[in-house]
């Protein structure tokens, strides 16, 4: 063998299982995690689509792909992470067909007893933004960082001063809305966590409010639009996607 096949030879070796590679990484893409049981996976958690998952019966891990595809992996299961994925190319908007706005209901399954309102009707002001919190509206509301939540009324709303209070009354703050405009940043001081759920009271109308956290870790557009919709803030999924379809 010439100098010459040998060093064809050692580049051809060298050159095959890189572009191989390659391949193999431009075909994974990127899972979050939603939720894990048993799992060491911690929801928020980012996993490419190529991670085997090794799991015992009992333990399950429900995912969303960049397209906003949410499915659930249970055990007994050994395998890539997206092996059973079904993309249709629909993604989030295949779970935004169907649901329905929630319709009034009252929090005595949080054994409380005040009366909030969970639905608005079809022509009812809506907030403009889909990271805008609607404190007239009561149920999940997504938000990305406790730091910069902001708040929103509709133009018939006038009130000067609006009061937050805790869900078991721990604390309570009373704050005045800026005249003239429809948004304000949270007061200061609120501590909001994800599943915090606090009261919004105006004019004697209690409005009961849950946060929810959407990771910044959560990959694109349609994705965030996935976890909305896993934490019950379908409006706001509607509005993400409507507004910005990436």
């Amino acid at each position: 063998m010439s100098i010459r096949d040998i060093a064809r030879n050692t580049l051809t070796g060298l050159i095959l299982p890189a572009v191989f590679l390659c391949l193999t990484q431009a075909q994974a893409s990127e899972l979050v995690v939603f939720a894990a049981e048993g799992l060491s996976l911690q929801s928020g958690q980012v996993i490419d689509s190529d991670h085997i998952l090794h799991l015992e019966a009992g333990q399950k891990i429900t995912l969303i792909s960049t397209d906003g595809t949410m499915f659930t992996v249970a055990g007994r299961y050994d395998g890539a992470a997206a092996a059973n994925l079904k993309q249709d190319g629909e993604g989030v908007f295949a779970a935004l067909k169907g649901l329905m706005s929630p319709r009034n209901k009252t929090t005595t399954a949080l054994g409380v007893a005040r009366t909030a309102d969970f639905g608005k009707t079809a022509d009812a002001a809506a907030s403009p933004q889909p990271w805008l919190v609607d404190t007239t509206r009561a149920g999940a509301w997504c938000y990305r960082s406790a730091d910069d939540i902001e708040l929103w009324r509709p133009a018939s709303q006038t009130f000067d001063e609006i009061s937050l209070t805790s869900l078991d009354e721990t604390w309570n703050t009373l704050s005045r809305w800026p005249d003239g405009t429809q948004t304000m940043r949270l007061p200061a001081g609120v501590p909001v966590k994800d599943n915090a759920k606090i009261w919004f009271t105006v004019d004697d109308k209690d409005t009961l409010i849950t946060f929810r956290e959407v990771p910044a870790s959560v990959p694109s557009k349609n994705a965030m639009a996935a976890w909305m919709i896993g934490v019950d803030c379908i409006e706001q999924a509607r509005m993400l996607v409507s507004n910005d379809p990436a």
